[in-house]
């Protein structure tokens, strides 16, 4: 048997990021979406600049570098999609289990109904989980304008990476359902992610646009969203959503999921990670949100977030992996184009344990492994070779070497 040949990574770099201008050019211009009351904003210190956001907590934990890294990656990933000119900063606001009235009766002081909200004027309110949905909106809104739910929710649903459950498996790209677009449209239910991201795909952004201001605003009727849609595609939205359900690909790729992520090579018959989790490393994320069974912790986790190929040779084979912290890393594959007619499997995210023997395609994923505290990280994934899986994280199973 031979030794372990670990790959390290010498990534600890400086936590401030670019240093960014107060205004974008063109900050003063509003779009067709301009609001018209400054919002209500908490008393949090702005303590991040990355180039694109102004970043205030309402907690005491570091935001760490990858997490504030990644942020500015998806805006340039979406504002390229939309073909939307990035013009304005965006304040976040940005609340966990620690930050000040932020869990009051399930809702904050500053959005009608949840701790999420693009509340006009560059300020967007959220947590970890909704942070991109609402960026989406920060960026749309300004530039297009407010129209019709089926729209302004949709496009942000559709890019988002909120994890849902859809078609069987959890995922968070965007996965083909059951909703019909003409059910949501006109209405107050959220809803057509889906939807617009085939939309975009088929006609290009440009058209989505045509659907906003002026030709539609937030107060639209159904009648007058059927009747915007007939004019802008030469079809009833019935035989528009007819299209869209006989044609639409069954899975679109969250944006820039594993774009700019470090990349740790197989070596042999392993993978193996060996990292220190600082948080000001661009592979160390953070804080994940706390445990709600443990509101008084004192700071929330990190994680430790990588890419990691599967090779072809090992499509579909048993791996069993080594994690001495005893956590459990998720993997979510990395897709870059849509994939019509597939299935919806193909998107799922999925955990590697101590316990858990996985079977996994070929190809590249997303791996996070949650980090407790800073410090030195390791992790080793192999095929598996028959032995049972040992549960006790302290000891070196070796169950994967010859």
């Amino acid at each position: 048997m031979r030794g372990p040949q670990i790959i390290g990574l010498a990534l600890a770099l400086p936590l401030a990021c670019s240093p960014a201008d107060d205004a974008l050019p063109g900050n003063d211009s509003m779009g067709d979406g301009a609001e018209d009351v400054l919002p209500d904003v908490p008393d949090f210190e702005v303590r991040y600049r990355t180039k694109y956001f102004d970043i205030a907590p309402g907690f005491a934990q570091p935001i760490c570098r990858g997490t504030l890294d990644e942020l500015d990656r998806y805006m340039d990933s979406v504002a390229e999609l939309l073909d939307i000119r990035v013009d304005r900063r965006t304040t976040i606001y940005w609340y966990n289990e620690h930050a000040v009235g932020a869990r009051a009766d399930s809702s904050c002081d500053w959005c009608p109904s949840s701790c999420g909200c693009y509340a006009g004027y560059g300020v967007v309110h959220a947590d970890r989980r909704i942070v991109h949905h609402e960026v989406v909106h920060a960026l749309v809104s300004p530039a297009w304008g407010r129209s019709d739910i089926v729209f302004s929710e949709g496009i942000a649903m559709g890019l988002d990476r909120i994890e849902e459950y859809a078609r069987g498996v959890t995922s968070v790209h965007s996965l083909a359902s059951s909703e019909r677009p003409t059910e949501v449209a006109g209405g107050t239910q959220h809803g057509g992610g889906h939807f617009t991201r085939w939309i975009i795909d088929r006609y290009g952004a440009a058209t989505l646009r045509e659907l906003f201001p002026p030709r539609l605003d937030g107060s639209a009727t159904q009648a007058e969203v059927f009747a915007a849609v007939e004019e802008v595609f030469g079809v009833s939205f019935e035989t528009l959503e007819a299209k869209y359900l006989a044609t639409a690909a069954t899975i679109y790729p969250a944006l820039g999921l594993c774009d700019g992520l470090v990349h740790v090579p197989w070596s042999g018959d392993r993978w193996e990670l060996r990292v220190t989790a600082e948080c000001d490393a661009p592979h160390v994320f953070g804080p994940l949100d706390v445990d709600a069974t443990e509101p008084t912790a004192a700071s929330a986790p990190l994680a430790v977030v990588v890419t990691v190929d599967v090779p072809a040779e090992l499509d579909g084979v048993p791996l069993v992996a080594w994690i001495p912290s005893g956590e459990r890393a998720s993997l979510t594959p990395c897709l870059d184009e849509p994939l019509v007619a597939a299935d919806p499997a193909l998107a799922a995210s999925s955990a590697l344990s101590q316990s858990l023997l996985n079977a996994l395609p070929a190809g590249r994923y997303r791996l996070e492994l949650p980090v407790d505290e800073p410090g030195d990280v390791y992790m080793r994934i192999c095929p598996h070779n028959g032995a049972p899986p040992r549960l006790d994280p302290t000891e070196d199973p070796e169950h994967c070497l010859e």
